[in-house]
């Protein structure tokens, strides 16, 4: 009998980047090269929700998505209703993509 642990262990890692623009979820993948665009409301959630619901019964999910200024809140929700642990990297600062130029 195996246990929660072991089974988790077991399962490999995949590790999804969602970019989250106003209308659109751009979704990648890795290390598989799968990129999906879903739109950004209620039935595009709901979608993107059931495909990371499947993926979660067989890889262990590392989800990072991105703060666009409000547009990812829904996303977030839904990643915590459904038990999906995730980071939200913060968005550049302005100055610091000048400083760089």
């Amino acid at each position: 009998m195996t246990s929660l642990g072991d089974r988790i262990m077991s399962q490999p890692d995949l590790f999804v980047g969602i970019d989250v623009v106003k209308d659109e979820l751009v979704i990648h993948l890795h290390p598989t090269g799968t990129l999906r665009r879903v739109v950004n409301n209620k039935t595009g959630l709901a979608m993107l929700g059931r495909k990371l619901t499947q993926l979660a019964g067989r890889a262990c999910l590392r989800i990072g998505f991105e703060a666009s200024g409000g547009s990812e809140r829904k996303l977030a929700i839904l990643l915590d209703r459904l038990g999906l642990r995730a980071t939200e990297a913060p968005r550049p600062q302005a100055s610091i993509a000048v400083s760089v130029l």
